[in-house]
């Protein structure tokens, strides 16, 4: 066999593997735009589709997961909120409003997904108790928004784990919830900025303590620590270019007016 011959197959099988890689590596997908309602001028709130679900389990001993269909090494799009003339994107009058500013994302879930109601599943194991989630590390910057669609999939946005003061510490309420995670336009410093939520999840009393055993320093269930991530488009201005922007359109009507 020639040298050029034992070049070219190993560098193909690399490019083949590669490929193979690629190809076997799930990509989460990606949230549809926004649809404007021509009624009130606003554009309506973001949807959860396409759905990245993260499925919650509990065998009376321990808290578990199953990633239904989330790609741990690819995080959903945070889509920024699109211009609306010399309106705010979304209605301010609505709970969605909080939205406005930011760049977000409603996809990844928790579920349950024996009867969508992880409660009444483990009512017999849980003894009284309840599945708690806490943010206990990750971006500063990122804001949660409960969206309780059991009642109403459109609002309201409570906010939860931290944001806007609220408590770190979350009562899940067991039924399949996509909340709104977003960052301020002002956070975002470079394009494909990643930004990430640290969760432990517990079986914890009403008031969120972690259920202890008779010692009350041993955990009497096993604990679940989970990492979530968000990654920002490569289109998203970062804030120094809105300024320009800005600075360059006030000039420009400045010239139009002499």
């Amino acid at each position: 066999m020639n040298v050029s011959k034992r070049i070219i197959i190993p560098v193909s099988l690399l490019v083949f593997g590669l490929a193979a890689t690629a190809a076997a590596t799930p990509s989460n997908p990606i949230a549809p735009p926004l649809s404007f309602n021509s009624s009130s001028g606003y554009y309506n709130p973001p949807s959860w589709s396409s759905m990245v679900m993260v499925n919650i389990t509990f065998d009376g001993i321990k808290v578990g997961w199953e990633p239904v269909s989330y790609n741990f090494t690819v995080g959903p799009v945070l889509r920024a909120a699109p211009a609306n003339g010399d309106k705010t994107t979304f209605d301010p009058s609505q709970p969605w409003s909080v939205l406005n500013g930011t760049a977000f994302n409603r996809q990844l879930g928790w579920y349950d997904n024996i009867q969508n109601d992880f409660h009444s599943s483990h009512r017999t194991t849980l003894d009284g108790n309840f599945l708690w989630i806490e943010k206990v590390g990750g971006s500063q910057q990122l804001k949660t928004y409960f969206v309780a669609e059991a009642d109403n999939p459109n609002g309201p946005y409570t906010p939860i784990f931290g944001t806007d003061g609220s408590s770190t510490k979350w009562k899940w309420d067991g039924f399949m919830d996509h909340n709104a995670y977003a960052v301020d336009l002002a956070d975002i410093t470079s394009p494909n900025q990643l930004f990430t939520a640290d969760y432990k999840l517990y079986i914890g009393d009403a008031a969120g303590n972690e259920v202890m055993q008779v010692d009350q320093v041993t955990p009497r269930f096993g604990s679940l620590n989970l990492t979530w991530s968000w990654i920002c488009p490569a289109d998203v201005p970062e804030p120094a270019t809105c300024v320009l922007l800005l600075a360059g359109l006030a000039g420009m009507l400045a010239r139009r007016r002499k």
